[in-house]
């Protein structure tokens, strides 16, 4: 069995220098590159990843814990692990995907010994009370969160994270929607224990306090576990409203058909504005829509775990401006 002597010897170069090839941890140019990288193909030698990182106490992977319940696997996730991916690639690391760990002892299970070694974790939907940042924190796992964390976690600098200000964003919208005239406004939010959906009904009844309306004359309306399309609610829904504000465009279809129901128009005295614009928004090009780019949002969060893995300074918050919101034909008319 060839050992990383034998390729130090046949591609002429220090045994450092070949080991900077393999763990991609220091530059190398690519002509040394090149050339232990044959000397590795030549002799059948790859590196024991369980070996190295006893010697190193690095693995060069990280884990990326998504949770999305049945029929909620969005497409922005694919470009969130495009993002991820592509940052992994350029450092070195590789990303392994922890699809719908659900408890506390499922991340036990995938943490024992010589299972789920890794660097450091990104999480994406974080929930309250969420088992696996209490778990990384308890194992001082360095980790990055796609979203917020609870307040607490916010404020004692224990958790590192990267999100748009969704408090903010629905304030804005709504107060849009307020300002055009709207007095009462449904709002269909997703599930409930997402600290995104948190922030944002936050942010929609500040914007209803500021601008004098009763709370009690909105309605906020969560999607319960597997709904997408949010037809339930639609059809469950009771009161005279002229505007509804999404949690996502997989629920326009939806907010159409609520209105037809209720004897109005969209873009006429029934507006329309969505929070997140996937695939889906290409075909309702008259809706308002925010739209994320998620694939900076996964980049840049790996981006920071690196810095976090190599124990540079990083700055535990990172509130970012990926988004833009296109105003139209559903809510710029008057009433």
């Amino acid at each position: 069995m060839s050992t990383i002597k034998d390729v130090s010897r046949l591609s002429k170069v220090a045994i450092s220098t070949v080991s900077n090839v393999l763990s991609g941890k220091k530059y190398v140019s690519e002509e040394l590159r090149t050339r232990i990288l044959a000397a590795c193909k030549e002799l059948n030698y790859s590196t024991n990843v369980m070996a190295s990182a006893l010697v190193t106490h690095r693995t060069n992977l990280i884990g990326v814990f998504l949770t999305a319940k049945k029929n909620q696997f969005d497409s922005f996730y694919s470009d969130l692990l495009h993002g991820i991916c592509v940052a992994g690639n350029e450092n070195g690391v590789n990303p392994i995907l922890y699809y719908n760990v659900l408890d506390a002892e499922g991340l036990t299970q995938l943490l024992l010994p010589g299972k789920g070694i890794m660097d450091g974790a990104i999480i994406l939907t974080p929930s309250e009370k969420d088992f696996r940042l209490e778990r990384f924190r308890q194992d001082n796992l360095k980790h990055v969160i796609i979203g917020s964390p609870e307040k607490e976690h916010q404020k004692d600098g224990g958790s590192y994270y990267i999100d748009a200000d969704n408090e903010d964003i629905c304030y804005k919208m709504t107060k849009h929607l307020i300002e055009q005239g709207h007095r009462r406004i449904l709002f269909v939010s997703g599930l409930k224990e997402y600290t995104i959906c948190i922030d944002r009904e936050r942010g929609f009844f500040k914007a209803v306090k500021e601008c004098g309306l009763l709370e009690e004359e909105q309605k906020v309306c969560n999607l319960l576990e597997g709904e997408k399309n949010g037809r339930r609610v639609f059809e469950e829904v009771s009161g005279d409203f002229s505007a509804v504000l999404l949690d996502s465009s997989n629920l326009i279809p939806g907010a159409r058909k609520y209105a037809e129901r209720i004897g109005k128009t969209v873009g006429k005295d029934f507006a329309v504005v969505s929070l997140g614009g996937d695939m889906h928004t290409q075909y309702e090009t008259d809706v308002t829509t925010m739209y994320v780019d998620y694939y900076q949002v996964g980049y840049q969060s790996a981006q920071m775990l690196f810095e976090l893995i190599e124990n540079k300074p990083v700055q535990p918050s990172f509130l970012h401006n990926y988004y833009t919101i296109e105003y139209r034909k559903s809510s710029e008319f008057q009433i």
